[in-house]
């Protein structure tokens, strides 16, 4: 019997419900020896050629199944009767379930019922008006969740049952104050049912009790869960799966875009200005971390091969380069800083006309300009408008992101850290802050001047004062001036066209000037 179960719910095929045979459920009792409750499973209105039956107990220790199979001819009109037996006292007040699947040429019935099992005294022979028990079953609509119907059987007609009081009870509380009353002996609940809620319901009849009417005994369906509405229910997987799937992509993303990270300029060359040994080692710590990250950079006039000149040099290597870095520099600390670097003047004004040219001549280029944290704005050539600024700390994942972002893939600023964060973890990158802090610990003491008319104190430096003495200077003095007049030789003179050297004579007053005011003022701190 139990085989014949196999295929009791249809798969994929069409429903036509409640139009191919009515079933009802009615408790029945033996009264040989013992009282033992019963189900008549009552089949009427056939319109199949097949149904199967199933009755099981849910229980886990011994579940009661018990199958039923009919094959019927077209045509045939009677009824059928299904009497199911069980040992009472193995099943007491158990939740027991009732489905059948119906089939015809052309349509499948398949309906499920759900219920508590009979008590013996429900008999209707020897039970009194009093204590009639009535059997509710309940069927839950395939379409809608919220949406219960509930039957029972109509007692015999010596009980003049002539209505019944329903009673939907939450949470095992029942109050007959909300119920309602109908003459049927079925029901139906939809919409106003609440999702995770357990409910059952009562029914009383309106029953002839000592030749009167009056409510009998109330009967309880089983208890049930309404559960949680579709989107309740799947919104827990749906949303681990949109997270699970959300962490896949981004890692597939970003493991992308770092496979594709590399230089966007094959020649790069890097521009700074000697103002200070600190300083040329803090540019010398930048480029090593920028060829870290396997940029081919260019940067220092130790390249230049025998016989060939400066300006010669740089314009071979400007010319070729895709992208120009100009680093920030900072002002010479003092005058004997920029006369022990002598290529200073030159190299400034040099690079500067260069460059200068190709932007005249709309020649293609990217541009980029790094920040050190000890310069300002101001400290760049005047002719590096055209590129981005980057300060190289607070804009440090926006640099990377110019320098080795994918040409084909977008990347969001949200990521630039995601994927940048492990290169500043660099050893490289360490030197270069460490480079960085040495320079601001080795930077002299910068005294402010008052340079206001009606301050009566007197003044004080504007710029950090050199330990040489007035005989150092005076040197200096004479040196720059030899310069100026062309008394000196210059291995770069030759290819110092004529804007170079007004440049270099510009920087050159500047430096005497520079010198005359700090010996005057070096004079008035002495006096005071």
């Amino acid at each position: 019997m139990d085989n014949q179960c196999y295929g009791l719910k249809p798969n994929g095929t069409v429903y036509q419900e409640g139009n191919l045979v009515n079933v009802s459920i009615a408790p029945y009792v033996i009264t040989t020896k013992s009282l033992r409750p019963y189900l008549n499973v009552s089949i009427s209105n056939i319109k199949f050629t097949e149904i199967i039956l199933k009755l099981s107990i849910d229980t886990t220790t011994d579940p009661c199944i018990k199958c039923m199979k009919f094959l019927v001819s077209n045509g045939t009109n009677l009824s059928l009767f299904w009497d199911c037996k069980w040992k009472y006292s193995k099943y007491p007040e158990h939740q027991m379930t009732l489905e059948y699947r119906a089939k015809s040429e052309n349509y499948v019935d398949y309906r499920r019922f759900h219920f508590l099992t009979p008590r013996a005294k429900s008999d209707v022979e020897i039970t009194d008006s009093k204590n009639l028990e009535l059997l509710i079953y309940r069927e839950n609509s395939r379409e809608d969740p919220n949406c219960l119907t509930f039957y029972w059987a109509r007692p015999p007609d010596k009980f003049d049952v002539l209505k019944y009081r329903v009673t939907l009870n939450e949470h095992g509380s029942s109050s007959r104050d909300q119920g309602f009353e109908t003459p049927n002996t079925t029901c139906k609940f939809c919409g106003n049912l609440k999702f995770g809620t357990r409910y059952n319901i009562s029914v009383e009849p309106w029953i002839m009790i000592d030749k009167s009417h009056d409510w009998g005994r109330l009967s309880y369906s089983d208890s049930f869960d309404i559960g949680q509405p579709p989107i309740t229910k799947f919104i827990v997987p749906l949303v681990c799966c949109i997270v699970i799937i959300t962490v896949l992509l981004l890692s597939l993303y970003i493991k992308t875009i770092k496979d594709k990270l590399k230089p966007t300029a094959r020649n790069c060359v890097l521009v700074h200005v000697p103002t200070s040994q600190g300083h040329v080692v803090v540019v010398k710590k930048l480029v090593l971390f920028l060829k870290s990250l396997n940029m081919q950079v260019r940067f220092s006039k130790d390249e230049i091969v025998e016989g060939q000149s400066l300006g010669d040099w740089w314009t071979k290597l400007l010319g070729a380069a895709d992208l120009i870095i100009f680093v920030s520099n900072p002002p010479p600390e003092n005058e004997a800083a920029m006369l022990r670097v002598t290529i200073f003047p030159t190299v400034a004004a040099v690079i500067e006309s260069r460059v200068k040219q190709i932007i005249d001549n709309n020649i293609p280029k990217r541009y980029v300009n790094i920040r050190m944290p000890y310069c300002t704005q101001k400290d760049f050539f005047g002719c590096v408008e055209k590129g981005r600024t980057y300060h190289i700390y607070q804009d440090r994942f926006e640099l990377l992101h110019y320098l080795l972002k994918p040409p084909t893939i977008y990347v969001p600023a949200c990521f630039f850290r995601l994927l940048f964060s492990s290169i500043f973890r660099s050893k490289e990158w360490d030197d270069l802050k460490s480079a960085i802090d040495s320079f601001f610990e080795s930077s002299d003491t910068v005294v402010e001047i008052d340079r206001s008319p009606s301050s009566s104190a007197p003044p004080s430096p504007s710029v950090s004062l050199s330990e040489s003495d007035e005989e150092d200077k005076l040197i200096q003095k004479e040196t720059l001036e030899r310069i100026l007049h062309g008394d000196t030789d210059s291995e770069d003179d030759s290819s110092v066209d004529e804007t170079t050297h007004h440049y270099n004579t510009a920087m050159i007053k500047k430096g005497l000037a520079t010198i005359d005011e700090r010996m005057s003022l070096h004079h008035k701190i002495s006096h005071t």
